[in-house]
């Protein structure tokens, strides 16, 4: 470990402690003083480092000299026990430091479960800046609120509260008791599971709870309340690692409306070695449902006045104190009148309902000093009730309200009102209803209060004494004032269509308003010209239109003479196969009986190159005669060994395929041939004919239908049609596959669901076939959402299709955002979802778009990713014809084709208007544009095609360590199920079972249950489907499949304990796995790839998520042959080796004089590729930085695969890998999606954060592809059996909407409207986006509000000079739509520009040619260009750990002080605006959700009390609280704090749907909760400075221009040489 500057790291923090102060508002502490104002730290550095300080021996000297020997010890104890925490808080900021910002939750969320640590929950919220001490509602609503944002997600979470947490809070009463409210609460009025049994995190039974559930990670915190908490929290950190589980900070937690993102560690060897190594070497007057609020305040007010009176009366001391010190405690009556006015204000809360609640008055007063022992006694009391209620039965009360056990401010309002308003003269009723609460409760008070007379109920306040002071100031400053809400009224008429509704009911500003006047004309933004350079935009061919192309598909006179031929030739062919079979059939027959295993690979070989059915039929009748052979003489010698089932297996293959393709050529003695078989194997029912010999040694002693099952489960014949389908000439396409055909051939569009490798995509060529033979101008995309996949399809293309174009034309295009080729003129273009939407969203390319005649999706699952998934979206809403969306991984599909279907009605009534209104000018642009005929007219129909079956079964292995050699077990599906799980979720639709793993199912139900009534039923001899059938179908064993698992739920509504015990103590215990290898597991993988070489599962890919890991991996695997070939090379070897060679070279000529093509098979069967094609891909790398490792590995048949590489060294290794020369293939997920990549099998290496269950499906799915192999194999390698299960059980994820909308869209959106050549399809492109998202699919109120999201958009776009009054681009729009991937970086750029600060910085050295700036000029802009683009967030502790010894400077300074003015009045305007926006969405707020929580949705709505003045008189209503939540409220939230966009999402109305990210902020210093800040990256200022990739990996935790018209501009030529700067930095060799 880097030696570490401790020293450092206590002024960095001290640092950090100050930004936070300065940027948040003080937090009311729970220290002793009880007063509001103070901060936050009070409560943990102080006091609790002079704690630590009286623990540690931080006075060690003069502990040594005043102490008695004895003692020494004990110190010395002490100060280790100090030195290790020191050494433990260093380690775990260094691990922290290293973590990455990840999506929490995958599509897969049901199937993730993790841990939230619930005191880490706890002090997140209790951080929160919005939340005011004392106001516990608001605290639960947060909490809630955290805990909904994962419900909405589907997440499956634990929270886990340890019993030791609790120690931590002694001090603080009030934090005592408001957690022990929050973990009764969670338990009593949430279906959240909750754990409170565990002491500690080191306890026996925690680490049981681990090793069973193997959560996906611990959401906990990294700083603690006090010193000790944070030190409590570091030790459950690093035992989580070391337990290798991740772990996930509760700071810097952000969500949106689909996924929550924070910062994950991930666990490592290091955590364990640390762990091991350095931390552990060593009563009666209750009624029964009482609510829970009033039994509280009641038994507090008594036990705490009981107390403090027996306190005073036991110490005369307190009434000398109080004659001779100023500073005065409470009387016995004082404390009276504070319990009474509790208990009244206890009484409101059961009375008053929360919208009431939220219209209280603001006080700006805080107890007085004096109060505060009474105070902590009250909490104490408080939290030891808790814990007392939920330990008894008796006590039976309501806990609903648990949450509102009490209201501080509530309760200062009232005791201000007595002190001060009720003393001047004001005397309100208080009301009937609350009265009668009130007083039943004081009564209460005095019944448990028997012998203590503290008087009546009336009056409350019987003392003058002040108990409040009051302050001079608010506790909160508002940077804006609420503006005037006038809205910039603009001349549009796209404007009108789509929001018109709206406007009518939106405040405008009038035509003189100075912010319309003032408003500064700008150039008018011209889109055909590059906004930099002046070029124009399109520099592609254009397809010259007097030039017609020669097609070269379909049938031609040369084919039609072909066909011809051949049906002449038909007979002298058969004579030539009939020949060829009886050269090779007697060495045929003869391998077979020596070999089994050799002898049907070669027979196999030939059957696939023969071309006559009669010849294949006499050849399979050879081989199964022979195969007999082989097993009667294996049967006559084996004796009491086990029999090789291989053989029989084969036996019967050959029988299938007899008895399936060729029964028609049988004659009498072939069915008795197939009888015999059948007979010597034992299956007496299926045979025909009696045989009197003793055949029974012979028998595999097993049923015909348990034997087919159990060995031949993948050679089962597949559901398979016979009849051609005279549209695919290649294969005889399904009955699912001929549907997709039927599509194509109607224009149809066609959402396609079916499993990876069914056979799907190639619907996406016949697609691309059709159009190509139908026009010589029309148009198919191909949208991938990957490089890898998009160079296999463009390969694919080009060796599928050949068709003559004119010069400049080309078939195939590509366009992706690094490179673009033929995109103008090509007629099928594979591009990117990124690209395709520049195209479409481009005024000027609407020709070119409308060629398009089809748009392919493939993976549009991707619909419900993470990032881009809005722009799959924009697209499927903007194509105006017919699609096809492919995927394997969606469980909702019938939602999505609803959804599609809308939008192609929204398309149909638009072509439907348009050809009305104008027909006759539609006819004459129809004359000009690429004609269709008339059986191509478009159809709007959208149909849904699910396809469910796989081609290729998959079987689960899972690997462990026994004896030093690999064991590899069988993973049944069954074991990762669960009754809770399939009772919560079903079965997953996609778990099947190959028909070994069905009869294991059957077996282990009988065993469990051997009087199960249906068990005959479900015999395999019996069952309805098998029973006495020669040949049993996958079809079969698909519905034996089928009605097992139905069975297995019919167990579970009748017996559920049995299906429980058949789940838990069979099927694991029977398979017994563990995987063992943990450490050690990158030392055996070489070891292990030998093993799978062994048992003949090679190729295989070996997926893993770390880069290094997967370069290392396939090094290893390199370093084990070597070692090998050295140790066991004999001294021979060159002789031998030139042997070999000769005794080729005698076998090739000889084959050449051979009859035709004799044995080739030989020759085929163990070449693979040709010498000079191997040189041929070698030389396409010779230029890259990797080509030696490439190289090296390749010529052994290993690979590696990951995104990092350069897109010729993927290429390279993906075509050695498809034909068969690398074996072993190590890859990250770059090789996940679509990729025809076929493998025998596929390894998970090791566990990760993004080793999801749709990366596993996606992963798992290479393997066994369609054509390949007949089963696929999935290796579990160093994976936690827990993760298996949950990556086998978990359901496909359903889509759902994005928010749809940016500012930046928007501006692209106006500038297709208004410069396009098309008016009409340009504003019905925008609309579509605007109208059909999916997120607002049948949800008024959300189109609503994204109606007016759009109204706000514009109004920034006028504000900031985007866009003028009749909504024109102007300006910069160029720029910020150039980048509009970026942000709001384009708009605080442009800013700059604007400012001419970047002007004011570029001053050249020189002003004569060349213009050279300086190194600080370079620097500067580094730093400027860092804080805008590329930025990467470090955690909030990174600042703590420092490296004494390092390259980089890792976080990023501050900007320079221009531009972070420039930011700051920037975010302001966007502040404001925003808050603007919340106010006006406000009224679409589903108000009755408002008034519960989001969680327990406990409903505090209620009908408002009218018959109390003094209600009326502490809650008036004055300041304007309408738009924010009215739980926010009770914290003193207000309106004007939507203007403050670092609390938006934590006061707003939460059911409107928006988060403050759909704001343009950009954040100039970004604090977590608890006021920490986290600092940026600094990786690109750090590599300009010392140009080393190995420094940024190491230092930094990294892994792997243009600004005006004038290209002379200073600016320009200062981005241009810091451009050439970064090139020679980047690619010089290190």
């Amino acid at each position: 470990m880097a030696s570490i500057d401790y020293s450092s790291s206590t002024s960095d923090s001290e640092s950090d402690t100050t930004e936070a102060s300065e940027s948040t508002d003080s937090f009311s502490s729970f220290d002793e003083s009880e007063d509001d104002t103070e901060n936050y730290n009070d409560i943990s550095d102080e006091k609790t480092y002079r704690e630590l300080s009286c623990a540690f021996g931080t006075n060690e000297e003069n502990l040594k000299e005043n102490v008695p020997g004895n003692q020494k010890l004990q110190i010395k104890g002490l100060t280790e026990c100090k030195e290790f925490l020191r050494n433990l808080s260093i380690f775990i900021w260094n691990s922290l430091t290293k973590s990455q910002r990840v999506s929490l939750l995958k599509d897969f969320v049901e199937s993730e479960f993790f841990l939230i640590d619930g005191d880490s929950l706890f002090i997140t919220c209790i951080w929160n800046k919005t939340f005011k001490k004392g106001q516990n509602l608001h605290f639960f609503y947060l909490v809630e609120q955290f805990l909904h944002n994962f419900n909405q997600k589907e997440a499956r979470y634990v929270i886990v509260f340890f019993k030791d947490g609790e120690n931590m809070y002694f001090d603080y009463p009030e934090l005592l008791s408001l957690r022990t409210a929050l973990i009764q609460h969670l338990e009593h009025n949430t279906q959240v599971p909750i754990h409170t049994e565990f002491s500690s995190c080191l306890s026996p039974e925690w680490e049981i709870f681990l090793k069973e559930s193997y959560p996906y990670f611990l959401i906990v915190s990294d700083k603690g309340i006090t010193t000790h908490q944070t030190d409590y929290l570091n030790i459950l950190i690093i035992h989580t690692l070391h337990k290798k589980i991740n772990v996930v900070l509760a700071s810097g937690q952000e969500t949106n409306i689909l996924r929550v993102f924070g910062y994950q560690t991930q666990s490592l060897y290091t955590h364990g070695e640390f762990f091991e190594k350095v931390c552990f070497n060593k009563h009666s007057h209750l009624k029964e449902t009482s609510d829970i609020r009033s039994t509280v305040c009641s038994l507090s007010c008594s036990v705490v006045l009981k107390t403090y009176k027996n306190m005073q009366d036991g110490a005369e001391t307190i009434r000398k104190q109080r004659e001779d010190t100023e500073e005065k405690t409470l009387t016995l009556q004082e404390a009276v009148d504070l319990c009474r006015m509790l208990c009244l204000s206890v009484a409101f809360l059961q009375i008053l309902p929360l919208s009431q609640r939220a219209k209280s008055r603001i006080i700006h007063c805080h107890w007085e000093k004096k109060l505060s022992p009474f105070l902590r006694m009250m909490k104490r009391c408080e939290f030891f009730i808790l814990k007392e209620i939920k330990s008894t039965n008796e006590w039976k009360v309501d806990f609903t309200f648990l949450p509102d056990l009490t209201d501080n401010l509530l309760w200062k309002n009232i005791a201000y009102y007595y002190e001060v308003e009720n003393c001047t003269g004001l005397n309100l009723e208080v009301g009937d209803k609350i009265m009668q609460e009130y007083e039943k409760m004081w009564n209460t008070v005095l019944s448990l209060s028997q012998g203590y007379d503290f008087g009546g109920s009336i009056p409350v306040r019987r003392t003058s004494q002040h108990f409040l002071t009051q302050t001079q100031t608010s506790s909160r400053a508002y940077k804006h004032e609420i503006p005037k809400l006038g809205l910039i009224p603009l001349k549009s008429q796209f404007v009108e269509d789509y929001a018109g509704d709206i406007l009518e009911d939106l405040p405008f500003l009038s035509s003189d308003d100075p912010v319309i006047t003032s408003f500064n004309q700008r150039k008018e933004f011209d889109e055909r010209i590059h906004w930099h350079s002046n070029r124009l935009l399109s520099d592609d061919y254009s397809i010259p239109n007097n030039l017609k192309c020669l097609l070269k598909l379909g049938k031609s006179n040369a084919d039609k003479i072909i066909e011809e031929n051949i049906k002449r030739k038909q007979e002298e062919i058969e004579k030539k196969e009939q020949d060829r079979w009886n050269s090779m059939s007697v060495s045929i027959e003869n391998e077979i009986k020596e070999n089994v295993n050799n002898g049907i690979k070669i027979l196999e070989h030939f059957l696939r190159t023969c071309n006559s059915n009669s010849v294949k039929f006499l050849a399979e009748i050879v081989g199964m005669e022979a195969c007999f052979m082989s097993w009667i003489d294996h049967c006559l010698n084996v004796e009491e060994k086990p029999k090789d089932m291989n053989i029989a297996v084969q036996l019967m293959k050959r029988i299938h395929i007899i008895h399936e393709k060729y029964s028609q050529l049988m004659e009498k003695k072939h069915w008795k041939k197939l009888a015999k078989c059948l007979k010597y194997l034992g299956f007496d029912n299926l045979s025909d004919s009696l045989c009197s010999q003793d055949i029974s040694k012979y028998s595999v002693q097993m049923g015909a239908a348990r034997f087919q099952l159990s060995h031949m489960g993948h050679y089962l014949f597949r559901e398979e049609r016979s009849d051609p389908d005279p549209r695919v000439h290649h294969f005889i396409p399904d009955t699912w596959q001929r549907e997709l055909l039927d599509v194509v051939d109607n224009n149809e569009s066609a959402v396609i669901v079916a499993p990876t490798s069914s056979g799907k995509t190639y619907v996406s060529y016949y697609c691309m076939e059709k159009i190509l033979k139908t026009s010589d101008e029309a148009l198919v995309v191909y949208v991938s959402p990957t490089k890898a996949l998009i160079n296999q399809v463009v390969g694919t293309v080009y060796s599928l299709f050949n068709k003559t174009k004119p010069k400049g034309g080309a078939i195939c295009g590509v366009f992706t955002r690094d490179y673009r080729h033929d995109v103008m003129n090509s007629q099928i273009l594979v591009t990117v979802p990124q690209c395709l939407e520049i195209l479409l969203l481009s005024p000027h390319y609407q020709k070119w778009v409308k060629r398009i005649r089809y748009v392919i999706f493939d993976e549009v699952h991707c619909l419900g990713g993470e990032i881009g998934a809005e722009i799959w979206e924009h697209l499927l809403v903007m194509i105006r014809c017919p699609f096809l969306a492919l995927s394997a991984t969606i469980s909702n599909p019938e939602y999505l084709t609803k959804w599609l279907a809308s939008v192609r009605r929204y398309w149909q009534n638009f072509e439907t208007t348009a050809e009305n209104s104008t027909s006759s000018k539609n006819t004459l642009k129809s004359s000009k544009n690429p004609k269709i005929s008339k059986t191509e007219k478009l159809s709007y129909r959208v149909r849904l095609v699910l396809y469910k079956e796989r081609y290729n079964d998959l079987e689960k292995y899972v690997c462990s360590l026994k004896d030093d050699d690999f064991v590899i077990s069988h993973y049944h599906p069954c074991a990762a199920l669960t009754v809770n799980h399939i009772e919560k979720y079903g079965i997953p639709l996609d778990l099947g079972f190959s028909p070994r793993e069905s009869i294991q199912l059957y077996d282990a139900m009988v065993q469990i249950w051997p009087e199960w009534p249906r068990v005959q039923d479900f015999e395999p001899e019996e069952f309805s489907y098998f029973k006495d059938k020669v040949v049993i179908t996958k079809t079969d064993a698909k519905k034996y499949e089928e009605q097992l698992k139905e069975e297995i739920i019919n167990w579970i509504h009748s017996d559920k304990d049995k299906v429980t015990k058949f789940f838990e103590n069979y099927v694991i215990n029977k398979m017994g796995l563990s995987s063992n290898l943990h450490h050690i597991a990158s030392d055996l993988f070489a070891d292990f790839v030998e093993k799978l070489k062994e048992i003949d599962k090679l190729p295989a890919i070996f997926f893993s998520f770390n880069i290094h890991e997967i370069e290392n991996s396939a090094f290893h695997v390199l370093k084990n042959m070597k070692f090998k070939q050295n140790t066991y090379q004999s001294l021979d070897a060159d002789k031998e080796i030139k042997k070999l060679r000769r005794a080729l070279w005698k076998t090739r000529r000889s084959l050449r004089a051979n009859i035709n093509n004799g044995l080739n098979y030989i020759i085929k069967l163990t070449f693979i590729l040709s010498f000079q094609t191997l040189w041929k891909i070698f030389h396409r790398i010779r230029y890259e930085r990797n080509r030696g490792k490439v190289k090296a590995l390749a010529l052994r048949g290993i690979g590696f695969h990951h995104g990092s590489m350069a897109y010729k060294e993927r290429q390279a290794v993906e075509m050695l890998f498809r034909q068969g020369y690398i074996k072993v293939m190590s890859a990250t997920g770059s090789l996940a999606l679509g990729i025809n990549m076929p493998c025998k099998s596929v390894v998970f290496t090791e566990d990760s954060v993004f080793l999801d269950a749709l990366n596993f499906r996606q992963m798992s799915g290479r393997a066994g592809r369609r054509g390949e192999d007949l089963i696929g194999s999935i290796f579990f390698y160093n994976i936690p059996l827990p993760k298996v299960q949950r990556l086998l059980k978990s359901n496909v994820p359903r889509l759902r909407g994005q928010f749809p909308l940016s500012i930046s869209l928007i501006l692209r959106l106006i500038l297709l409207v208004t410069t396009a050549d098309d008016k009409d399809d340009a504003k019905a492109k925008a609309l579509s986006i605007l109208q059909h998202s999916m997120m607002s699919f049948d949800k008024p109120k959300m189109k609503n509000m994204l109606k007016v999201y759009f109204i706000f958009s514009l109004q920034f776009l006028f504000r900031e000079g985007y866009l003028d009054q009749e909504c024109i681009p102007r300006g910069f729009s160029g720029l910020a739509i150039h980048l509009y991937y970026h942000e709001p970086s384009n708009f605080v750029l442009v800013s700059f520009l604007e400012k001419g600060l970047f002007h004011k910085l570029c001053q050249p050295m020189k002003q004569k040619s060349p213009k050279v700036f300086s190194e600080d000029v370079m620097k500067t802009l580094v730093l400027i260009l860092a804080h805008l683009f590329g930025k990467r967030y470090l955690p909030s502790c990174a600042k703590k750990y420092k490296k004494i010894f390092s390259q980089s400077k890792v976080i990023l300074d501050d900007l320079p002080k221009d531009f972070a003015i420039a930011i700051e009045e920037y975010n302001n305007k966007i502040e404001n605006d925003f808050g603007s926006f919340l106010l006006l969405v406000s009224k679409l707020a589903d108000m009755s959700k408002e008034y519960q929580l989001p969680l327990s949705e406990i409903d505090f709505s209620g009908e408002e009390c009218r018959d109390s003045e003094l209600v009326s008189h502490l809650m008036p209503g004055t300041e304007n609280r309408s738009a924010v939540s009215p739980f926010a409220c009770l914290s003193e939230i207000v309106d004007k704090d939507l203007f403050n966009i670092e609390v938006v999402n934590d006061i707003m109305l939460r059911t409107i749907d928006v988060h403050a990210e759909n704001a343009p902020f950009l954040w100039l210093k970004k604090y977590d909760r608890d006021g920490s800040r986290r600092h940026l990256n600094a990786y690109a200022l750090d590599f300009y400075k010392h140009g080393s990739m190995k420094a940024l990996i190491k230092d930094n935790w990294i892994s792997l221009r243009e600004l005006c018209d004038d290209e002379q501009d200073d600016v320009v030529l200062a981005f241009g040489q810091l451009h050439e700067a970064y090139c020679r930095k980047l690619y010089k060799k290190e």
